[in-house]
């Protein structure tokens, strides 16, 4: 019960963080501002530009490389907010799966955890990451993020169909 409410305060804090943190200090809003905002020496500024792209409705793909290289961010929210941002801009791009599947591996389970969600949430077309997810969702050493990485494998399989019983 206690790990359950853990990943709902994190979660819930960055949301409600997110939610009232200011915008970003860029003014432009173009993706490719909000990408060199990523390199910012303020983390909340990294963190908020990482948000915006994932907020994007279309546009933010040409921020994939610098997403991949925020996920590498010494703040793990920052990391974990980038990997949200890469779901949303290239849920078919090979190259975000394998730095998603690579993000499986990382020290802090924060970022463990969003890569998690983010192969997650990009279904069927996180096909490649199965192997790390499976070996994650067996044997991470945080029971959030085993969790997590079980339900990307049950998402991995398609739409779920209905059985009619009689």
């Amino acid at each position: 019960m206690l790990r359950i409410h853990r990943t709902f305060a994190v979660v819930g804090c960055v949301t409600i963080f997110g939610a009232l943190a200011a915008p970003s200090h860029a003014k432009d809003r173009s993706p490719k501002a909000l990408a060199e905002a990523l390199r910012a020496n303020d983390a909340n500024a990294r963190w908020r530009a990482a948000r915006d792209l994932r907020d994007l409705e279309d546009g933010s793909a040409e921020a994939i490389p610098q997403l991949i290289d925020a996920l590498e961010d010494s703040d793990p929210d920052v990391a974990g907010m980038a990997a949200e941002a890469l779901a949303a801009a290239g849920p078919e791009s090979p190259k975000v799966v394998s730095a998603l599947t690579d993000a499986l591996q990382k020290r802090a389970w924060e970022v463990r955890w969003s890569a998690a969600v983010a192969l997650r949430r990009m279904g069927p077309h996180a096909k490649n990451a199965e192997k790390a997810l499976r070996t994650a969702a067996n044997g991470d050493k945080d029971a959030d993020v085993r969790e997590e990485a079980r339900r990307a494998l049950i998402r991995l399989s398609g739409p779920v169909k209905k059985i009619r019983v009689r």
